[in-house]
Order: C-alpha cells, then structure tokens, then sequence
C-alpha cells in the first residue's frame, strides 16, 4: 500500500487482540493494540478504522461504541465489530448503535482485511458529504440534548414518572425525540391512532389534563386501550411557526396530579421548546432528516446484512470481480482479478477498464458500454487484455447490475486463453478430419448407441442414394440394411471372432438402397468408446457392385479363352493325327490296288482287294475330316459315354462364334 494506515485493535480478550492484530500487519496495516475503550485517549493517536471485539448481547455493545463516538477524533473512523461465531449477535443491533460492519471470526484470515479496507474505502467517498452534513448534525444532536435535559428537568421538578418530548411529522404518525427515563429514546417512531390524547392536544392546541386513565372518556370512545403503566397523563401542545409541532407528555404511575398552577408553569416549557426549534429553523429539518436518517439505515442494514453473505465470497472466488462505473474506471476489484491483470489493487484503482484491455478489444467496450444505459448487459464476451508482464491474455466477461447502485456494474472474469487456443486447435483437427472423411472413396456411416445416424460422407450419398440432410439425425441405422442385417452386424462387431470385440473387419454383407436395391459390400467397423463405454459404431463400407461385375466379367473371358484354347489344341492334335496317319493309309491303298492287278480274275482275291480298297478310302475320308477339326464337339454313343462329332467339329465355325 502507499501508505499504511492505522487500525486500532480494542479487545479485552488477549489471545484474540493479537490474532486480530497479526491479520492485519499482514494486510499491510499498522496496528495500534489496546485492552480497553478507555486507552485509545491516553495514546494520543487518530487511527483510520477501530477493530472493536465485541461479546454479550447489544447492550453490552451499545456502551464501548457510544464511548468511541464521543470522541471526536473518531467521528469518522469505521468501526468493525467482530465476534465468535454463534454468538447471537445480530448485525441490526450492532449497526443500530453506530458500528459500521460486524463480522465473525472463523473466516478466511484476509476476511477481516477485506472488510475494513472496504470501510476505509466507503469512508473516503463519503468523506465530502459527511463534511457538509457535520454543521447540520452538531445542531440537531445540540437541540435533542437540550430537549432531553429540559424534560429531565420537569420530571424532577414536579415528580413525574416518565416526561416526553413528542414531535408530530403528519396526522398519522410522529417520532419521540427525548424521554426523561431513556436517554437512548432518539427519533423513536409511533402511531398517532394508538395516542388519541396526543392527537387531541394537537388538535385543540390546549393542555389536556387526565387524573384517571381508567376513567377518561377519550380511550373508550376511540376504541383504544387504556395505559395500564401510567394513571395519570398531562399533555401540553408545543407550537412552533403558529401550527402545532407535537407535545410536552408527563405520564405519572401513581395519582398524581397537576393542578391548574402546574400547569400554567410547566406552559413555558413547550413554548421556549417551540421557540428554540423556530430560532434554530430546525423543525422540519428534524423530522425530514430524523426520518431519511431512519430510512437510510434501515435500508443500508438491509442492504448490508443481504451483501454480508457475499463479502468472503467475492474475496475467494477463483474468477475475477471487478466493478466499474458507466464511464468504465474500476472501483472495486477482488484478489482474483489482480491475478488475472497481473497488477496490484491500488495499480488497478488508477486505471480503467479499457486501458486494460488489448488495443483490438476496446471497439468492443465502447460497444458494449453503450448498451449500459439501457440496461442491456452482455455475458460471455471474449475480449483480450494486456497484463502487467506484457502478456496478452483472452478473458470471458460477464456484466451486469450491482444490486446496490444503479451506476455500478459488476464484471465477473475468467481466463479462457488455453480454452480458445485449444478450441482453435480442436476446430483445425475437426476441419481435416471432415475433409479425410469427405474425400473417402468408401462410404463412411456413423451412429449413436440408439442407432441414430450422425454421420454420412458423400460416398455414402453416392452409395445408398440418399442425401446427407434426409439421413443424419432423422433415420436409424436399420434402415440401412435388409431386415435383420443391422442386429447381426453388431452382434459380430461385439465378437472376437471377426478382428477382436468391438471391431469387424473385412466382412461380406449387403446393404439395402433408397430404391430397396440391394447392395453388395465390404464392411470394416467398430465401435467407438469414451472412458471405456461405447458411444456409438463407424462402419466403412466398400462397394462391390463393380467389383463383382468386373469379376464376371472375367470368369466369362477366362472360360472363352480356355475354350479357344481346347479348340487350338484340337486343331493341332488333328493336323498331326491326319498327317501321320496319311502316309500308311496310302501304302495300304497302294498295296490294295497292287492285290486287285494280280488277281487274275479270282472272284475271291478281287473281292478282297475291292473290300481292302473301300475300307482304305473310307479311312482315307476320316484323316481328311480329323485334318479340318476346328474345335471341339462330340456325340452320344453307347450309353452315357461321348465320342468326338467329326462331321460337326469339322465345321468351319465354332458354335456361338462370331462371323
């Protein structure tokens, strides 16, 4: 800090002053620690915040806090109560007697810290106007003290129970400002209705005078009870500026009661009252400021005891808080936000929101702070900052309203850098993987466990015939197979039998078209897991349609080429069967001929030698037929068994050939 303060330490309780205390050199205060209220006078000092140990109940509070306000010295010094936690205090009381926070120890240590930090900071702002309500407040507290002596007075006087001032602020309601039995009755408010004695003095402007309360006609005609503490009441109206400004109320328990004497004497009394508040020019000054006074501490107790909760929090929390005005300078930050700036409070304090910001982010600000007015607050905005080291840094922001001040706005921060990079860096890896699964030659299909499609690649498209949008999101993979092919492909893909459990690869099966053609495939799959439990299946799928066209293709052109191979065989197998078979057939018939010359005219010899001549020609036709075999053709012959069709094999075209 630039310079440390002094916090003065009053607890009578040893082990916990230094406790206190130790906290706070901690925070960078200096400490001035005392046992008792009464020895911060002889030290001579005017610390900047007192730290007041307190226990018991709110009277016994009330007293030391009353002791350190008269001082002067100490008028505008915070004053933060701390207690055990459980004691039973309640923050009303404590704020009600003049102290300016109560806290329980038990904490985090910086919580003390925190709070008198915010006490010094609140009293700097205020300082101003606490300046310039300091003569008004001097004035009022001078005339209630002159007020509570004068009733003092009058009840030792006459020997009156209980003398009262009231002040009256309209018909309905009114404040007691002095009570002669209480000097802690200060701006005490009632309701007129309850006090038909007070209203009628007000009204007739004249002393109303009751010996006997049990025996006054007034309480029973205005329904009202009858005071069973005081017997005998006497009220005198004060008047100040010619209209009636409360009344002058003695109440006596016993039966006592003024004669026409006293009352004539004590009439100078609201008079001179009267007259001290119309010199003074305070009247209404009293009620109006007694009455905002009341209202703004009720609400600042409210306000306060709703927030109190959230004091410690905002001190812990691991994301940045800060609050900046509508012009953007910061006015409060937590220990989280310095870390994220990389700057201290005090650093912080002196500059603005957008003089933390990255050159490229502060268009964005002025964006968002002229929505400020209109109540439109932005969340989760990304906008990159500048630390103190230099460092660029990219922070989720938050706005919105603080609950206590329309012109402060609450900004919650946290440090996203490593989550957007790791996003950006998600996003590339997304990109090429989309663009690997776009640019498959296989179709590529992925569901969720439910058999929702997720996933349908343009190869896909291309191979069942449907479009991506009508099938991602909208169909089940079933209907992507013939019937119960979808249940025994996940029944394999859960065996080991097909490439281990969870996986299948190379496996043969059909899919089933948008047409209800069905397509033949080559399918890989598997299933796909997150922590060890499946979130869904991928399956790429080849299309065999082609594959299996192209394979018949082939077997047809393998079976004619081996058929054109048998008749080649063929063909040579004849050429040279007939050419060898050519050379003896022709001695046969040669030696046949020769048979038939010398048979010289023996009818038996001829007949042979003409028998060997035919059969040798017959031979001689067949080796001419084997000589033109083309290709291969046969015939039945006995039974079942086939013999080689010489007349058709001997054609000049293969059956089926072409021309």
């Amino acid at each position: 800090m630039p310079s440390r303060k002094l916090i003065a330490v009053i607890d009578a309780d040893g082990r916990r002053r230094d406790g206190l205390a130790k906290a706070l050199h901690a925070g960078g205060y200096a400490v001035l620690a005392l046992g008792r209220v009464g020895e911060i006078g002889a030290s001579g000092v005017a610390p900047d915040a007192l730290v007041l140990g307190v226990r018991g109940g709110s009277r016994t509070v009330a007293k030391p806090i009353r002791q350190l306000r008269a001082d002067v010295r100490l008028a505008a010094a915070p004053i933060v109560c701390v207690c055990a936690p459980g004691s039973g205090l309640a923050a009303e009381a404590v704020l009600s007697q003049g102290a300016d926070d109560l806290l329980e120890l038990g904490g985090a240590p910086g919580a003390l810290c925190a709070r008198v930090r915010a006490r010094l900071r609140a009293g700097q702002s205020l300082a101003p106007a606490g300046r310039r309500g300091s003569t008004g407040a001097m004035a009022l507290d001078l005339v209630q003290q002159r007020l509570l002596a004068v009733a003092r007075r009058c009840a030792e006087l006459f020997g009156i129970d209980r003398v009262s001032i009231v002040l009256s602020e309209d018909e309905a309601s009114g404040y007691v400002v002095a009570s002669s039995d209480d000097e802690n009755v200060r701006d005490l408010p009632i309701a007129l209705e309850s006090y038909p004695e007070i209203r009628q003095a007000l009204a007739t402007r004249q002393p109303v005078v009751i010996a006997d309360s049990r025996r006054y006609p007034l309480f029973a005609r205005e329904h009202t009870d009858v005071p069973k503490r005081f017997r005998s009441l006497a009220l005198l109206p004060v008047v100040s500026e010619d209209r009636p400004a409360g009344v002058l109320f003695l109440r006596s328990r016993g039966g006592h009661v003024l004669g026409e004497d006293d009352v004539a004497l004590l009439r100078t009394v609201p008079t001179a009252a009267g007259l001290a508040l119309r010199g003074a020019r305070l009247l209404e000054r009293l009620a109006a400021q007694s009455r905002r006074s009341r209202e703004h501490r009720v609400a600042a107790e409210q306000q306060l005891e709703s927030l109190r909760r959230y004091a410690d929090f905002f001190a812990s929390a691991a994301d940045g808080i800060v609050v900046i005005d509508l012009d953007g300078r910061l006015l409060f930050c937590n220990p989280a936000a310095c870390r994220i700036f990389g700057r201290s409070a005090e650093e912080l304090g002196r500059l603005g929101l957008g003089e933390l910001l990255a050159p490229d982010g502060r268009p964005r600000l002025r964006q968002l702070r002229q929505r400020f007015p209109r109540g439109l607050f932005a969340h989760d905005v990304d906008l990159p900052i500048r630390r103190g080291d230099g460092q660029r840094r990219v922070l989720s922001t938050s706005f919105s309203r603080t609950a206590c001040d329309d012109r402060g706005i609450v900004v919650s921060l946290r440090d996203v850098t490593q989550e957007r990079a790791l996003a950006r860096e998600l996003h590339r890896t997304k990109e090429f993987l989309q663009r690997v699964i776009d640019s498959s030659a296989d179709a590529i299909v992925s569901a969720d466990m439910d058999g929702i499609v997720l996933l349908f690649n343009p190869a896909a498209e291309q191979t069942y015939g449907y479009a991506a949008a009508d099938v991602v999101g909208k169909m089940n993979v079933r209907q992507l197979y013939p019937a119960g092919v979808a249940q025994a492909v996940m029944r394999h893909i859960r065996s080991p039998e097909h490439g281990g459990a969870g996986r299948l690869q190379g496996y043969r099966t059909e899919l089933l078209g948008k047409s209800g053609e069905i397509i033949p495939v080559l399918l890989s799959a598997a299933l796909i897991y997150h922590r060890r439990r499946a979130i869904g299946s991928v399956g790429v799928f080849r299309d065999l349609r082609q594959r299996i066209e192209i394979e018949a293709r082939l077997q047809a052109a393998q079976q004619q080429l081996a058929v054109h191979e048998k008749n080649a065989l063929i063909a040579e197998l004849a050429g040279a069967t007939a050419h060898e078979l050519n050379q003896p057939l022709t001695a046969v018939m040669g030696l046949a001929e020769l048979l038939l010359r010398r048979s010289g005219g023996d009818a038996r010899s001829g007949d042979l030698a003409l028998a060997i001549v035919r059969e040798a020609e017959r031979m001689a036709d067949i080796v001419r037929k084997i000589g033109k075999l083309m290709h291969y053709e046969t015939k039945s012959y006995v039974g079942e068994a086939k013999i080689i069709d010489l007349d058709r094999a001997a054609g000049s075209e293969p059956p089926g050939a072409e021309s």
